[in-house]
């Protein structure tokens, strides 16, 4: 008799689960190149001075995802339960 809204609401929470995959890794990808090339030139960035603008800009790559993480996690929760 519950079986349908229990299904319901899993297929809801797994479909947010799988659209918060997708949008993180290109933040995700974007943030690990950052970090890759300010490792390997980690001379240049500490002879101009551009630490602090390394972890800006590499903050501002995960910043978005976070966000959508957030949001997408609460819907998650009233999916899971709703079911």
């Amino acid at each position: 008799m519950l079986t349908p809204v229990l299904v319901i609401g899993n297929m809801i929470g797994m479909k947010f689960q799988n659209g918060l995959t997708e949008e993180s890794s290109e933040g995700l990808k974007e943030a690990n190149l950052l970090c890759g090339d300010s490792i390997v030139n980690f001379r240049t960035v500490q002879s101009f001075g551009n630490t602090q603008l390394v972890v800006e800009k590499f903050k501002s790559f995960l910043y978005p995802g976070h966000l959508k993480a957030r949001t997408t996690y609460i819907k998650i929760g009233f999916a899971f339960g709703l079911s």
